[in-house]
């Protein structure tokens, strides 16, 4: 592993992270 494969792989981590952390925030404001 290159560290520019490793730089991507954290990368699309935290994305996706930050995708599901804000689809729960709004889903949870839908349901309230």
């Amino acid at each position: 592993m290159t560290s520019r494969t490793l730089a991507a792989c954290f990368v699309g981590i935290i994305l996706a992270l930050i995708i599901l952390s804000a689809a729960t925030i709004l889903f949870i404001q839908a349901i309230a």
